[in-house]
């Protein structure tokens, strides 16, 4: 769901957001989900 690796690797640019209205505004939160999900 958040291929952030795959997609720096290739030498893309990451930007972080939410269009889900409970989702934090925090861009530290929403960091730490892109870095540490994990597949279930």
């Amino acid at each position: 769901m958040y291929p952030i690796n795959s997609v720096l690797k290739a030498g893309g640019k990451v930007a972080f957001g939410s269009d889900w209205s409970v989702s934090s505004a925090n861009p530290w939160a929403q960091i730490e989900v892109a870095v540490n999900r994990k597949t279930p």
